[in-house]
């Protein structure tokens, strides 16, 4: 109440036009028009009492527009409010946003700072560049399993071809678990659908008594032949009782054209969290850094599978402290929704479970090809 005069919606509108020099027929036009823009004409006649902490900000950036200034600045607007009226609100601002407009939004609430086209951090009048936002939203998906992921992917390169070349998918990512047999039939004919192929590989590594999954991508010739000679390390060097593979210093050794994700909830760092040495994860992370420099990634993910909200705050933590790039995944194993449960049997079969087992590997039903849509919502806090 105490932001806004006590005179009507229109009225407060019409003040704000008034005295930016409109004469009364025009302000009074406009700001009828902007009462319709901000969604509250209905409400021209209502008082700021009357009004809900929503409608008074949206009143606020009428007034703020009805002069068409070329700077806004839209100090902590949604401070009060409930994610949702304050999501309402930000959403309104951005729209107001044109090639003759700058609108400035000071806030602490980092879900806000994340979706802005620029982001500075001020401290102590000091101002630092943290990122500026991609206008390109299309997600690409990196993390598929195919049929070549023995008893775990389920989506065929045919099947995944056709899709590509239906949606245009601009580029797509293989990760096989454990060997890069679908490598060459992925990149042929996923290339000839008109969508980029992005060759990658799980691969086990060993560090102490933990071993776990980490992702490998080429970026170049010289990291594909890297990659592949690691894939096949992993057999060679260990007997025909163990799963395959490598310490996790053969990481550190010749990496030129790969690039690593720290890995998933089930992944190694996944499994050293879920033992509570987080130190040593830390360190491990440190290693990566100095060794793969802007090559590594710290990977989330957001399935609701176990212990995977935990892992993504320690995390995002760990991103801000050593100042690491983030990237969103989706682990995807089959390619619709429908194909869960036909799926989760096909775990069983890999881990000698069966399906009324509790304690067993079980998977969510959220590991199908998530659209561009779904996947910019889910992770649309970040």
């Amino acid at each position: 109440d105490n932001l806004l005069p006590d005179f009507t919606a229109l009225e407060n509108i019409n003040l704000a036009g008034l005295s930016g020099g409109n004469n009364l027929e025009i302000s009074k036009s406009k700001a009828k028009n902007l009462l319709r823009k901000v969604g509250l004409l209905n409400r021209s006649d209502h008082y700021p009492s009357e009004l809900s902490g929503g409608e008074k900000q949206r009143i606020s950036i009428a007034r703020a527009l009805i002069n068409d200034p070329q700077i806004i600045l839209a100090d902590e607007p949604t401070g009060s409010l409930d994610l949702g009226t304050a999501k309402g609100v930000f959403e309104l601002l951005k729209s107001q946003i044109n090639p003759n407009r700058l609108i400035i939004f000071a806030t602490h609430n980092r879900f806000f700072a994340n979706k802005s086209d620029c982001l500075l951090e001020i401290v102590s009048g000091n101002i630092k560049l943290l990122m500026t936002q991609s206008k390109n939203h299309d997600f690409n998906h990196l993390k598929i399993h195919s049929q070549y992921s023995i008893c775990e992917g389920a989506v065929k390169i045919d099947d995944l071809k056709d899709l590509s070349k239906s949606n245009k998918i601009k580029s797509l990512g293989l990760c096989d678990t454990s060997n890069l047999c679908g490598a060459l039939e992925f990149a042929e004919k996923i290339s000839k659908s008109g969508t980029q192929p992005i060759i990658g590989t799980q691969i086990n590594f060993k560090f102490a008594d933990t071993v776990g999954l980490l992702p490998l991508f080429a970026l170049n010739k010289d990291g594909y032949k890297r990659i592949i000679e690691l894939s096949s390390l992993s057999y060679l060097n260990n007997d025909q009782l163990s799963d395959p593979h490598l310490n996790f210093d053969e990481l550190l050794n010749k990496n030129n054209g790969v690039a690593i994700f720290s890995g998933t909830a089930h992944g190694l760092f996944g499994e050293l969290f879920n033992k509570g040495k987080f130190s040593e994860i830390k360190n491990l992370y440190s290693k990566l850094i100095s060794n793969f420099q802007d090559r590594f990634y710290i990977e989330i993910q957001r399935h609701g599978d176990l212990n995977e909200r935990g892992f993504e705050k320690f995390n995002l933590g760990l991103s801000l402290e050593l100042e690491v790039p983030i990237i969103a995944t989706n682990e995807v194993f089959y390619l619709d929704k429908d194909m869960y449960e036909a799926h989760d049997a096909l775990i069983c079969i890999k881990d000698k479970t069966y399906i009324n087992e509790k304690n067993r590997l079980k998977f969510t039903d959220q590991h199908y090809l998530k659209n561009n849509a779904e996947m910019t919502e889910l992770f649309s806090d970040i």
